[in-house]
């Protein structure tokens, strides 16, 4: 191991502030700026943890297959803060927001601060976990190689965008980081304990914020087992003969691993408290309904997020397959059975996701570090570097082929890639830039390496400080036309809200929005008529609705999926009043109801208003 690994303790205490405070800037700032809608959701259910907790009605906390679990803890925080006396005042659990948002109103309680505060804690829980993924990827890859890697995942633009939301994403990314991290500094820098613990909790936790978290069990087997047969017994000092090799070096670390696995999902889940086999089995057996999507197509979770949304307030009727046949924001769904000419697209369209949203920094650092890897420059002339790169590599593999598998997607989805791909591709540059530095004689040898780093850095800083506080709109510039892939998760529609509240005596008008509670509503002053996401299609009553309104609010994801079916043609040829527009691309449109076409908002039998 090169003495770039092991600096004096004051050094890698300020490697370690300083990732810690890049990390840390961008997820906490103007958290209150636009909600998602799946945030929304998970607000109610987090409620309905944190009274299930004040029950003691531990089996309640099993309300999801998801299972979210680690932001219910993380919001149940933001609960204790900002209204802790909800747990007590016997109104049970809910299962449409609008009701339980009624609710928290009548109690003098404004929902959208408890999800501020919820943000506020998720930030601080991924900043916490990337610093310490940071710690290990030091012990792997040497300090200058992970301090750069770890600037790019602190700036890189989507990445902050979802790791400063309370959903759950996040989390499980950075649970599976540090996971794999923490493994790999097990198998390659002295097999301690300690690591294979960390390892361990954080795969269990991992599984706990979300279902592919899973993808942790398979990808450390696959290491331990890669580590004893492929990697020789160079990294396992002190161990002879082949017994030893398969139990010291394989089977045991594995069992230890499980135990600490299940202890922790046990330990953090309170229905494991209650009902240990019932929990734990379900847990087991959710990965296998990505098979059943596959083979079938469907798309159970939209269905539930549309019936948890829903109130009195539509009445438009919804059938199972209407409603299956709405995918989620940013979403792209593909039928069980696949059509030929488009299998291709299929199977890319998480590379193609990423390849959309990643900064071209990241993509430079990992064309370097594909010419580090293989021209031995630098640091990955060592195994150590080497070997944690092929195995940071295999679990990018294997959660693709994973997250590939379901026909329900997201670009979010494959978040987990990330913050792997941007510490590959730090160590790469960091690499490369040496390698390259030393043909040059001083003062340009000393000269090279700081300026190419810092340019890269600043650009990298430009692309984040461009796309806040919107991360999420960030579409890498080598990708094309911004606006070709905005569809949206709410982002806009508070800018929407904000236009419309100039307007004198807005308080008293209504305005009809898609995803109208919350992204819309919690900055809208006057009274917001949502429209859901399963409605089956834009019909009379809708019509009659909209007639009783004053605007009417749509959105990207709505207008380029056409839903409701038939609202797009409605609007055809119509000048909306205002368009909202974010880093170059279009996220939301007003429209002033009283000035659409009459004949439009006439139904049949019926005197024109």
């Amino acid at each position: 191991m090169s003495a770039d690994i092991t600096p004096k303790k004051w050094f890698q205490a300020l490697t370690l502030l300083v990732v810690g405070l890049a990390l840390w800037l961008p997820r906490s700032r103007d958290l209150e700026r636009y909600v998602t809608t799946d945030e929304v959701i998970w607000l109610m259910r987090s409620g309905n943890f944190y009274y299930a907790l004040g029950q003691r009605d531990f089996a309640a906390t099993d309300m999801n297959k998801s299972p979210g679990v680690v932001t219910m803890w993380v919001e149940t925080l933001a609960f204790l803060k900002e209204f802790p006396q909800y747990r007590g005042y016997g109104q049970g659990m809910w299962d449409k927001y609008l009701a339980f948002e009624r609710f928290m109103l009548s109690k003098g309680v404004y929902p959208h601060q408890i999800l501020i505060t919820g943000r506020l804690l998720m930030a601080l829980l991924n900043v916490i976990l990337l610093a310490a993924a940071f710690w290990f990827s030091r012990r792997l890859f040497g300090v200058w190689p992970a301090l750069i890697g770890f600037l790019l995942i602190a700036l890189e633009p989507y990445h902050v965008g979802i790791t400063q939301l309370a959903h759950l994403d996040g989390p499980m990314s950075s649970f599976l980081f540090l996971c794999i991290l923490a493994f790999l500094a097990y198998l390659l820098d002295g097999r301690r304990g300690a690591d294979l613990m960390i390892s361990a909790a954080a795969g269990g936790l991992a599984v706990l914020a979300k279902i592919p978290g899973w993808i942790s069990a398979p990808t450390i087997g696959l290491l331990a087992v890669g580590a004893v047969f492929l990697w020789g017994e160079d990294h396992m000092a002190g161990q002879r003969g082949s017994s030893s090799k398969y139990v010291d070096g394989l089977l045991k670390p594995l069992l230890l691993w499980g135990a600490v696995f299940v202890i922790a999902i046990s330990t953090f889940f309170p229905a494991m408290w209650v009902q240990p086999a019932a929990t734990l089995k379900g847990l087991a057996l959710s990965p296998l309904g990505f098979a059943e999507q596959a083979v079938t197509g469907a798309n159970d979770e939209v269905a539930e997020e549309a019936k948890a949304q829903t109130s009195a307030l539509p009445p438009a009727t919804t059938t199972l397959a209407e409603t299956q046949a709405a995918p989620g924001p940013r979403s792209r769904q593909t039928p069980g059975f696949i059509l030929q000419d488009r299998f291709v697209s299929y199977l890319v369209r998480y590379p193609r996701g990423y390849f959309e949203h990643v900064s071209p920094v990241t993509l430079v650092g990992l064309l370097a570090t594909l010419a580090a890897y293989l021209l031995r420059l630098d640091s990955f002339q060592e195994n150590t570097s080497r070997r944690s790169l092929v195995g940071l590599f295999h679990f990018v593999v294997l959660y693709t082929v994973f997250m590939t598998i379901p026909p329900k997607s997201s670009d979010k989805y494959y978040i987990p890639v990330y913050p792997v791909f941007s510490l590959i591709a730090g160590t790469g540059i960091v690499a490369a830039t040496r390698g390259f530095s030393e043909r040059f004689r001083q003062p340009w040898k000393k000269i090279i390496f700081p300026a190419v780093i810092i340019s890269l850095l600043l650009v990298q800083a430009a692309q984040s400080l461009g796309a806040h506080p919107y991360f999420l709109t960030y579409t890498n510039p080598l990708a094309g036309d911004p606006d070709a892939f905005a569809w949206g998760s709410g982002e806009g529609l508070d800018l929407a809200a904000e236009y419309l509240n100039q307007k004198p005596g807005i308080e008293s008008m209504r305005a009809m929005s898609w995803y109208g509670i919350g992204p819309f509503s919690f900055y809208f002053k006057g009274e917001t008529i949502p429209i859901f996401l399963g409605e089956a299609e834009w019909g009379e009553e809708r019509v009659q609705q909209l007639a009783e309104t004053d605007y009417l609010v749509t959105y990207a994801n709505q207008w380029r999926r056409d839903l409701p079916p038939g609202l797009n043609e409605f609007l055809a040829g119509v000048e909306p009043e205002k368009r909202i527009w974010i880093n170059n691309a279009e996220y939301a449109r007003v429209y002033e109801v009283k000035k659409l076409p009459r004949s439009r908002l006439v139904l049949p039998d019926q005197p024109s208003p």
